[in-house]
Parts: C-alpha cells; structure tokens; sequence
C-alpha cells in the first residue's frame, strides 16, 4: 500500500494488530523517511502500539473501555435474572478514549 501510494498521507487502523505492524514497517529502511510524516490512528493499546506511540510513529489510538462494558453486562444480567427489569437491547456506546503522547501515561479505561 505505501509503494502504491507514496503520496497517502494518513492510515486508520481497525484491529488491534494494523498499529504495531504498520509501526514495525515504517521503522524498515524503505519507509523510515515517512515516519512523522504518515498520520496513524490505531486500535486499542498494545504495549507494541503505545511503544510507538511514545516513538511518535503512531498519532493515536482509539481505546475501548472495557471496565465500563463488563459493568453494564453485569448489571444487565442480574436485572433479567432477578426480573427487575429488561435493558434496551440496542447499540450501547461505552465510549471510546484517545490516547496520544500527551495522555499516553495518564489515560484511563
């Protein structure tokens, strides 16, 4: 993709692994030249991503919080199996946070 387009200037990744594996290709020879320069947005917070995160690599990444979905599934569970009450079964944002280099060691799930 980056041969393809030397001109591409920014890269939404969309799983967990695309910000590490993009970060280790822009650290080859062949692309080192782009770093800083290729806007990447990755997905959650592997050690690998926040690592390039703080190499400035990688702009950002978007970091589900699963603390606030595993509450919500528990008290959705108890609430059907004690009868108190039916939770909407719809689409439920739990949000979402940024991480960049200036939260990077300061941001919560």
């Amino acid at each position: 993709m980056l041969r393809a387009h030397p001109d591409l200037n920014g890269i939404a990744c969309v799983s967990a692994t695309g910000g590490p594996t993009l970060a280790q290709v822009l650290k080859s020879p062949e692309f080192q030249e782009r770093i800083g320069k290729l806007v990447i947005v990755a997905f959650d917070d592997l050690e690998e991503t926040k690592r390039a995160i703080d190499e400035g690599i990688i702009a950002a990444t978007m970091v589900q919080r699963p603390v606030q979905m595993g509450v919500l599934t528990v008290q959705w569970a108890y609430d059907i199996l004690t009868g108190k009450a039916k939770p909407p079964f719809q689409n439920i944002d739990t949000g979402v946070t940024v991480v960049t280099k200036e939260n990077l060691n300061s941001y919560t799930k």
